[in-house]
């Protein structure tokens, strides 16, 4: 068990999205490049962290929520949150690479088990 859970990694996707919703924290430098969004799209991105952190499998399975948000906001949000959000929006596309991944993850962590093994065997 305590084996599982040391080479077992997160497969969250998940993002800082309170840095351009909290206005308090931004640094002088970044409050000249940034436009203030409106009230509304920045509930809509705080309403978006909780989807954000959920498993990665999970969003693949029902990207629906963040998608529909995204395509709600998106002529309102700077290019780099534009950018940034567009990935994950379209997590579906990109199901094939995680599904490789998670394969390539658990054969990894095979491994480290039966080299753990072996070593304690020894």
């Amino acid at each position: 068990m305590f084996l599982k859970a040391q080479i077992s990694p997160a497969l969250s996707y998940s993002f800082n999205l309170e840095e351009y919703i909290e206005e308090d924290e931004i640094n002088s430098q970044s409050k000249l490049l940034q436009v203030s969004l409106p009230d509304t799209t920045q509930n809509q991105l705080k309403e978006l962290l909780p989807l954000l952190e959920k498993n990665i499998a999970d969003l693949i399975q029902d990207g629906e929520p963040i998608r529909r948000t995204f395509l709600a906001i998106n002529d309102q949000l700077q290019p780099h949150l534009l950018e940034a959000l567009a990935q994950v929006a379209n997590i579906k596309d990109h199901a094939s690479k995680v599904k490789k991944a998670r394969r390539n993850l658990m054969d990894r962590n095979i491994l480290l088990a039966k080299k753990i093994s072996n070593k304690t065997r020894s």
